[in-house]
């Protein structure tokens, strides 16, 4: 028997507290697909919902991927996750891959390839592009993650003032069921938090979403068009633009204008995520930023570049975005 992962989300396990009628999405040790409204009662299911708490425990920045594949006939695992950055913070404590799980290297970008006459499996997380990257042959199942800690530098931000930063997120892929399954299924997870060395924090946005083909259909499904899309819950300031498209805002504070984030891709094959899951970032006007792992979308992403109607409507959205902030800040200081 695989011990596959089952073991290297005990910590993951602990931590959660999911309601018993929230609809979850599992995977089994051998990589076939099901779907289950437990509590993650049975040991031999992994969840591929990473909630909201579930940033890394005390990491600085860190690229993990997590794969199930199948190999002559049996299956096999690869785990590999890179960390690294400072050693402390308030809020979070020195770099530590999440789940308790060793690091295996410090560089933010961590890759496995595996193919044979009849399977071919790539998994990817990239903080120098921002980018998660799945491509799963059947009955292969894979979970990519990345974090990092942003350190904004914006001109005239008074140490008492806080200013916005938005998260624009695509998740762009193809899933289907696998023989003998009944459904096919992918997840997508989005946290952050602001004021790492400030006592209780200052902000937090989060969401995660699900995807996943009706039981039994044999329809090879998109994210911008789902058969059932899964709305697992927001927290903050999350808009949805659409199935596929994403925007998180977070309030900065001036004197400590830290932020973390997370972000999860998690698919079971049968699925074609290689065009990517990736995020970008919308600063205020002059505003510039550092990282932690030193690399964060220092280099132009593969995925395509969004039509000019796009990106004029997520301006429009941020636009917004800035108003109402600004709005509800000038009340509470009234």
């Amino acid at each position: 028997m695989l011990n596959t992962l089952v073991d290297r989300v005990s910590v993951l396990k602990k931590a959660l507290s999911v309601s018993k009628n929230t609809e979850e999405i599992n995977i089994d040790m051998t990589g076939r697909k099901k779907q289950s409204t437990a509590c993650m009662a049975n040991g031999g299911l992994i969840t591929l919902l990473w909630l909201s708490s579930m940033m890394p425990a005390s990491a600085a920045y860190e690229a993990r991927i997590d794969t199930v594949y199948s190999n002559m006939g049996g299956f096999s695992t690869n785990l590999q996750c890179h960390t690294g950055g400072p050693t402390s913070y308030t809020a979070y404590g020195g770099p530590n891959c999440s789940g308790g799980t060793s690091s295996t290297g410090s560089d933010p970008f961590v890759s496995f390839s595996q193919s044979s006459a009849s399977s071919s499996t790539s998994v990817s997380a990239d903080l120098y592009t921002g980018e998660l990257k799945l491509n799963l042959s059947e009955f292969s199942s894979g979970v990519a993650s990345f974090s990092d800690v942003l350190h904004l530098n914006v001109p005239g931000l008074g140490p008492n003032d806080k200013t916005t930063i938005a998260f624009e997120l695509d998740v762009d892929g193809t899933y289907a069921r696998s023989t003998g399954q009944d459904i096919g299924q992918a997840t997508f997870h989005f946290n952050s938090v602001s004021g790492l060395n400030t006592t209780g924090l200052v902000d937090q946005v989060n969401g995660g979403v699900g995807y996943r083909t009706s039981s039994g259909s044999n329809t090879v499904n998109s994210t911008s068009i789902p058969e059932v899309f899964i709305n697992f819950g927001t927290f903050g300031d999350w808009q949805q633009l659409s199935t596929d498209r994403f925007l998180a805002t977070i309030d900065v504070l001036g004197s400590d204008p830290t932020v973390i984030f997370t972000m999860t891709l998690t698919a079971a094959g049968p699925a074609d995520f290689s065009h990517t899951a990736g995020v970008s970032l919308s600063l205020p006007t002059g505003a510039t930023f550092t990282s932690d792992s030193t690399v964060f979308l220092s280099q132009v992403p593969t995925n395509s570049v969004p039509e000019p109607t796009t990106l004029a409507l997520v301006g429009l959205g941020l636009a917004g975005i800035g108003y109402s902030r600004r709005r509800r800040h000038s009340k509470k200081a009234a």
